[in-house]
């Protein structure tokens, strides 16, 4: 079999914090909301790292998106 060639990849990268609050999670991205892809991006592999402190019911962690 031969090897795929794949075209030049993009990657999006960032950091976020979460709070649990009993039921809730409030999670925010350098104190922004959230942002989503646009609709004519398609990701193609993910990446999450999450470091839970289970003493002070928060979290940590990172993503990286690679996108076509």
């Amino acid at each position: 079999m031969g090897m795929l060639s794949r075209e030049p990849t993009i990657r999006h990268h960032s950091h976020f914090q979460c709070s649990v609050l009993l039921v809730n999670i409030k999670m925010t991205t350098e104190g922004k909301l959230f942002s989503r892809l646009p609709t004519n991006v398609k990701p193609y592999h993910y990446e999450i790292n999450l470091t839970p402190d289970l003493e002070n019911f928060t979290c940590q962690g990172w993503q990286n998106v690679e996108i076509e």
